[in-house]
């Protein structure tokens, strides 16, 4: 309850006040104690601490197989999944449910729902993720696990950012807000930072940059998403050309893991956004400097971040302001096919304009070498929030600009009121 209530130092307090209990003994209590303590330890962004015990739980588990193993899966699937084993998490709340499943276990099965929804969504399987909230948010409300319920919604709001249908994602954000609210599940700040990106990808900017703020300060003392909030806020203000952006970057930057070091579930995919909103900055090198860390990130499965963008669009830009043009070209390309194998109508038109920018400014020619992957048709700028039917249409069809037209009227690239550039132009352009 500590912890879906976001407060982790009693968690960790109720935990650590177990274990002194028990002294040396390894009963079977300790496990459960121990892993739960690893939770804990994972939510509050504390991964070393979380994997240190996690492996002191595995060892009194070698040597002593009870039920509270098991009973415990559910809580190291959570840690998993905190700290960015996606696969891993996915792995053990899989059997975790297959098993609740086998032997009638309601409560058990809702009890893993948000691990593996949240999970299967990040390594991009949007479809399975979908369907697989639709068919366990009855349960989850059926037996009351309302966490559950809050992510099967959550999950749900991903669809129709999918179909390129903003009203709708925003109806299901707030819907997903108020019944977090409502049965005071304080981790509900995440659908505000979904309205937050929303308002980002319709150009309203200060819509987004006040969600923002109450994300950042709802979210109160660091958590396992720490650095996503503060790397949107970045994001948005970049993309703005905004005084403020430079500021913003450093400090998301605090949350971002270097490259070789543990990260958690937030920093992993926070560095796609924050390397988009070095872009938008002009700041190549900063840019440039996450894209070891990226490459870690996308080997850990992550290809959806929660931002609408993918890990290999980000990892693609920051290639390419390190320099790396073929491994820039590779991710670009990847992130091309996984949008469109999706299909995502929010991410098809952001990994073309990202590659195509890269392509630009490297004077590849475009039509000469690389004509199936810019099929997308152009289409006018539409200022409706949903894609209009139409039985006959070919390619995507996105409802805006894939970067729309500011607050203020100016496209990206255009001039901060400092008078500094901000923008894409000669982003990537090899030196002569």
């Amino acid at each position: 309850m500590h912890i879906w209530a976001i407060r982790i130092h009693e968690a960790r307090d109720v935990c650590r006040r177990g274990l002194e209990l028990l002294g040396s003994t390894k009963a079977p209590a300790r496990i459960s104690l121990s892993i739960e303590m690893a939770r804990a330890a994972a939510v509050a962004g504390d991964i070393e601490a979380a994997l240190s015990i996690i492996s002191e739980a595995h060892g009194i588990q070698s040597s002593q197989e009870t039920a509270a193993q098991w009973t415990a899966s559910e809580s190291e699937a959570g840690m998993r999944y905190s700290a960015g084993h996606l696969m891993r998490a996915e792995e053990i709340a899989s059997e975790r449910h297959r098993l609740c499943e086998s032997s009638g276990d309601l409560w058990g099965r809702a009890s893993v729902v948000w691990v593996l929804a949240n999970t299967i969504l990040l390594l991009g399987r949007i479809g399975e993720a979908i369907s697989f909230a639709t068919e366990m948010l009855p349960l989850a409300e059926r037996v009351g696990n309302w966490g559950s319920v809050y992510f099967c919604k959550n999950t749900l709001v991903e669809r129709r950012l999918a179909d390129g249908d903003f009203r709708g994602a925003i109806e299901l954000a707030r819907d997903s807000a108020e019944y977090g609210y409502l049965h005071q599940y304080e981790w509900s700040f995440m659908s505000e930072a979904e309205l937050a990106n929303i308002a980002r990808l319709r150009g309203r900017i200060e819509e987004a940059v006040e969600s923002c703020l109450r994300v950042i300060g709802r979210e109160g003392a660091r958590t396992v998403v720490s650095g996503y909030p503060r790397a949107l806020l970045a994001l948005t203000l970049a993309q703005a050309a905004d005084t403020r952006t430079s500021e913003a970057l450093k400090d998301a930057l605090r949350f971002i893991p270097q490259h070789g070091h543990v990260s958690s579930l937030g920093a992993c995919v926070a560095l796609p956004v924050m390397v988009e909103a070095f872009a938008f900055a002009g700041q190549t090198e900063g840019a440039a400097a996450l894209h070891p860390a990226l490459e870690e990130v996308i080997a850990a499965g992550f290809v959806l971040a929660w931002s609408s963008l993918l890990t290999r669009t980000g990892a693609g830009m920051a290639a390419a302001c390190a320099r790396n043009w073929s491994r820039a070209e590779e991710h670009h390309r990847t992130a091309i096919h996984q949008a469109d194998s999706m299909p995502h109508r929010v991410c098809q038109p952001i990994a073309r304009y990202w590659y195509a920018e890269m392509l630009r400014d490297t004077s590849v020619c475009l039509q000469a070498r690389y004509p199936p992957l810019f099929s997308v048709p152009a289409r006018p700028t539409r200022t409706d929030d949903r894609a209009q039917p139409n039985a006959e249409r070919s390619g995507t069809e996105f409802p805006l600009q894939p970067l729309p037209a500011l607050a203020d009227g100016h496209p990206p690239g255009g001039v901060a009121a400092d008078g500094t550039k901000s923008g894409l132009s000669g982003l990537f352009r090899k030196p002569r």
